[in-house]
């Protein structure tokens, strides 16, 4: 999903990124407890200090060097990592997400949803929530990578996102973020609105808000407008 912000952002950084679990190449195993943000969150931190511990990492990542960006969910991990450990990042950058993302009943539906019909029962609607139609009809091959993408996600790893979500709510705790924060927000997201954006804005001191013409997936509408966005904030 970063691939097209790459050429824009490359020149300027070093970049990392990463598979959450059961997504891409990254394996997922279930467990009674079930998946968290905190989770997801303790994976990056994990991810770091392995790096930091090889050879084969040729930049280290300290918190005066490292900025996180995430999309999404991933813009949930971002809210945990800066209430719970801004000591290891200069900056967080926000995209398409909410304190609270949806609600616990509509995350539920999807989840019975795709346990009796599979991924690519909602694969087409999430398509369209994701991207628009001119970004369909202009960049066919990205939006069939899209739903590939989506549709071999492992669907245990999917749900447990949902359920991951559905559980997440930072309303009460985001203004404790000192960060220097860049929240991005797309203006045609039903999910994660701008007035969500707008909430995080006013609830984190030291933060800015840009709005993008787009639905969720701002950065693959827009690749040079985002990445430009995050290299003004970055420096």
């Amino acid at each position: 999903m970063w691939d097209d912000n790459i050429p824009y952002l490359s020149d300027h950084y070093n970049i990392l990124r990463f598979d959450k679990r059961g997504h891409g190449s990254s394996s997922f195993s279930e467990n009674k407890a079930g998946l968290t943000i905190a989770d997801l969150a303790t994976d990056v931190l994990h991810l770091i200090d392995h790096l930091n511990q090889t050879e084969l990492n040729y930049f280290p990542l300290t918190a005066g060097n490292l900025v996180f960006c995430g999309l999404s969910i991933s813009g949930l991990t971002g809210q945990w990592l800066g209430i719970h450990h801004p000591d290891r990042f200069a900056k967080l950058i926000l995209c398409s997400t909410a304190a609270k993302i949806g609600t616990e009943e509509s995350w539920q539906e999807r989840i019975e949803t795709v346990k009796s019909g599979g991924i690519e029962s909602i694969s087409q609607d999430t398509l369209k929530r994701w991207v628009t139609r001119n970004f369909i009809n202009h960049y066919p091959e990205k939006a069939q990578q899209i739903l590939t993408t989506l549709e071999e996600t492992n669907p245990a790893a999917y749900t447990a996102c949902c359920k991951a979500i559905a559980t997440t709510d930072f309303r009460n705790k985001v203004a404790g973020i000192e960060l220097p924060t860049l929240i991005i927000s797309a203006d045609m997201d039903k999910v994660t609105t701008c007035e969500d954006a707008a909430f995080l804005n006013a609830q984190i001191p030291n933060s800015v808000h840009r709005t993008l013409n787009a639905l969720h997936l701002c950065n693959m509408e827009h690749p040079q407008k985002f990445s430009e966005l995050l290299t003004d904030f970055i420096g």
